[in-house]
């Protein structure tokens, strides 16, 4: 093999490598918090917010000493993540954007609640352990489970999904 085949290989297996290496753990409450789009200026490490989108990479892990809330204005882009422990559960909260999860849908476990206030909660290959409330969008569930409640504003479909407890659209 050719000295320029062996880099091109060489640079071929890394990136397929580095994939892995990107996912990170996060710990709250934290200073910083780079899933948070925009930066520093949009994160508050006081209350565990962004003002803007927060967006997973592909097995990105966030846990915490204690149960949190993790805010983010402009929703969540969800990617294979593990978000919270049993015994340190992390509710997602969105504002005004959807909470989702992002094609492949690679498995995601969430322990804690998935709240959204004025927009739809799409998510397929998802864990819940804890409750999902929209008080103003569409929840839209694929091959997921949910060991709380799950509560819409209308609209709503289940496809391959178990509930735990009530559900009301």
């Amino acid at each position: 093999m050719k000295g320029y085949q062996r880099a091109v290989l060489l640079i071929g297996v890394m990136l397929l490598v580095g994939g892995r290496v990107l996912a990170a753990n996060y710990t709250l409450p934290s200073p910083t918090f780079s899933p948070c789009r925009g930066g520093a200026n949009n994160w508050s490490a006081a209350t565990n917010t962004c003002s803007d989108q927060i967006s997973f990479s592909s097995g990105d892990t966030v846990t915490s000493s204690s149960p949190q809330t993790l805010t983010a204005s402009g929703g969540f882009a969800l990617r294979g993540n593990t978000i919270g422990s049993a015994s340190n559960p992390i509710t997602l909260q969105s504002s005004y954007n959807q909470i989702a999860t992002v094609s492949p849908h690679a498995a995601t476990t969430i322990y804690g609640s998935v709240k959204n206030e004025s927009a739809a909660i799409v998510l397929t290959n998802v864990t819940v352990n804890g409750l999902i409330e929209t008080r103003s969008g569409a929840v839209t569930l694929t091959t997921s489970s949910v060991s709380g409640s799950v509560t819409g504003t209308g609209t709503g479909s289940l496809t391959g999904t178990n509930i735990g407890r009530d559900l009301r659209f």
